[in-house]
């Protein structure tokens, strides 16, 4: 795989090793992003060994006034592409070294937990790796993995304005031909990654949720139903099969975009998993497309939200998140409410990338033009 934008004598390197679907959004946006402000942008597949020598060879002749950066978009990078002599910024995805604990405490398999210890391993190792910067999601992620203040960029996901066009557009031409939902069906959507996480809510809270909704809502003749995207484990599946037996939950696994799309303008409610103060990619497309987001962030991570309650349901326990959803699925009114404030008083004033580029522009034009 190998992408190049416009010219320009800066130029900026985004490496992928097989990017998986959250890392390989980011590279793309990131993408149309730097090439808009300027850049010289080329995404270079790290497995394709054959191209990647061959442009860090191709360096050392560059024209001086060319210089350029590379970002590695995957968090874990293989360490013999680490050696070239461009500078290097990491951008880092999750929580590498919690994850990793996790699968080492929780993972069955002898081969999964010597993967996991693996990975800490090689994580602890880039710490001796000099990289000009690094680049994270938020202050959280920026703690949790050890990174520098003072060489780290906060770039939190955000939208292009095109996308919010297209979103709105596909939203209206979507309500114009189709209505297919019950007025006795609620229905909540989340994506499901199958990742070992302290910072991703459980499958057990997603179970028990849609269990006590389903329990208040059936004397009311009505039901709730959960429809799962995403990876999930063979265990995480056991857990949710008596549910979908029930049919209280959907598990649709990797859909297309448009499928996910057509899903969430027909939800009530769209439920957030990062127990952190971040939102994800989903909750802003989700936002745009009309659907009330809801999520728990932790205690100790809440005042670093910017959520406010005009612009979704924050909350800090499971209780207080089960209390709200219910006052939610009852109230069309204050759905319609939050989600147009989540919108017009969010996305279109803290997450456009207009709203978030501007610390990294000037990191990245301090590193091309130093």
């Amino acid at each position: 795989m190998y992408f190049e934008s416009s010219n320009s004598e800066r130029k900026i390197y985004l490496t992928t090793l097989h990017a998986a679907c959250g890392v390989r959004t980011a590279i793309k946006k990131l993408y149309k992003g730097l090439a808009r402000e300027g850049f010289q942008v080329k995404i270079i597949d790290l497995s394709n060994s054959r191209l990647i020598n061959k442009i860090f060879a191709d360096h050392p002749r560059l024209n001086k006034k060319e210089t350029g950066a590379i970002i590695y978009m995957g968090s874990i990078t293989p360490l013999s592409h680490l050696s070239c002599s461009l500078p290097k910024l990491l951008f880092v995805h999750g929580f590498i070294k919690d994850q990793a604990l996790k699968e080492l405490l929780y993972s069955s398999p002898a081969k999964d937990k010597l993967l996991s210890l693996a990975k800490i391993i090689y994580w602890n190792s880039l710490n001796n790796i000099r990289f000009t910067g690094y680049l994270c999601h938020s202050l959280t992620s920026m703690e949790k993995n050890k990174l520098p203040l003072e060489k780290t960029v906060i770039i939190p996901q955000f939208l292009l304005k095109e996308e919010v066009k297209q979103l709105i557009s596909y939203r209206k031409n979507l309500h114009r031909h189709i209505i297919w939902k019950s007025d006795k069906t609620y229905i909540i959507t989340t994506y499901y990654s199958n990742v070992f996480s302290f910072r991703l809510m459980p499958i057990d809270i997603l179970v028990m949720l849609t269990k006590k909704l389903n329990s208040y809502f059936s004397r009311k003749g009505k039901r709730v139903i959960l429809y799962l995207f995403g990876k999930i484990s063979k265990k995480d599946l056991s857990i949710i099969e008596p549910f979908v037996k029930k049919g209280y939950i959907k598990y649709l696994g990797v859909t297309s975009q448009r499928d996910f799309f057509k899903y969430l303008v027909f939800s009530d409610i769209y439920l957030e998993r990062c127990l952190d103060e971040e939102i994800g990619y989903s909750s802003l497309e989700a936002g745009v497309l009309g659907t009330v987001i809801a999520k728990i962030t932790l205690p100790a991570f809440y005042l670093r939200s910017d959520l406010s309650n005009d612009h979704a349901i924050n909350v800090v326990s499971t209780s207080k998140l089960l209390a709200h959803l219910i006052t939610l699925l009852e109230d069309e009114e204050l759905r319609h409410r939050i989600s147009k404030g989540f919108l017009h008083g969010y996305i279109l004033r803290k997450r456009l990338w207009k709203h978030v580029k501007e610390e990294l522009i000037s990191r990245l034009k301090n590193v091309t033009e130093g």
